[in-house]
């Protein structure tokens, strides 16, 4: 079996790296769904279905497991994705200041077999931020490909206060479910 990760994200790789999976990357070319009418698990399950199935296709290999997988930070049912600039950002962090939201990780297999996901969820609380430290985060972490224009691993101490679940899920990869469900098909780590 060919483990392919259809995301660029050096983050995602890192974890199925430290699991003991060898991957290849492969960026997928599409366009994702924004509809918050699908909810938190629904909309980064569709997303994560849609990079899958599309690396997959592109791939043409009947021996290819195909990982997608989509995060997304849901606050009073609305979805904050990557900011599409510097001010949208600042607006993001802005609204999620001193507020607990969540997020959503959604893992897609596509293989031969069809397609599987799920979805894991935590809550993210932020601490109460002032204009400065927004504009010092956004100064000092690339922020600009990170759903909720955070990362919890770059500087989350300075942001977040507390959380509730897997430290993985918030980061982009949840690293225990994503194991199991890789063993449930009997795809089992790399031998050292």
């Amino acid at each position: 079996m060919n483990l392919i990760l259809g995301s660029g994200s050096p983050r995602r790789k890192e974890i199925l790296n430290d699991l003991g999976y060898h991957v290849r990357c492969i960026t997928a070319d599409v366009t994702e769904s924004t509809d918050q009418s699908l909810g938190l698990s629904g909309l980064s399950s569709f997303n994560a279905r849609l990079k899958a199935e599309a690396v997959y296709t592109q791939l043409n290999d009947p021996q290819a497991l195909v990982i997608g997988s989509d995060t997304v930070v849901w606050l009073d049912g609305i979805a904050y994705g990557k900011p599409q600039d510097h001010a949208q950002a600042c607006r993001f962090l802005t609204e999620l200041s001193g507020k607990t939201h969540q997020v959503g990780t959604a893992v897609a297999f596509t293989s031969a077999h069809g397609t599987t996901s799920f979805c894991e969820i935590a809550d993210v609380t932020f601490k109460p931020l002032t204009t400065q430290d927004i504009l010092s985060y956004i100064e000092d972490i690339p922020v600009m490909d990170k759903a909720g224009s955070y990362a919890i691993q770059d500087g989350g101490d300075r942001i977040i206060d507390h959380y509730e679940g897997e430290f993985e899920t918030i980061m982009g990869l949840p690293k225990a479910r994503t194991k199991e469900e890789l063993e449930k098909i009997d795809i089992l780590p790399n031998p050292s």
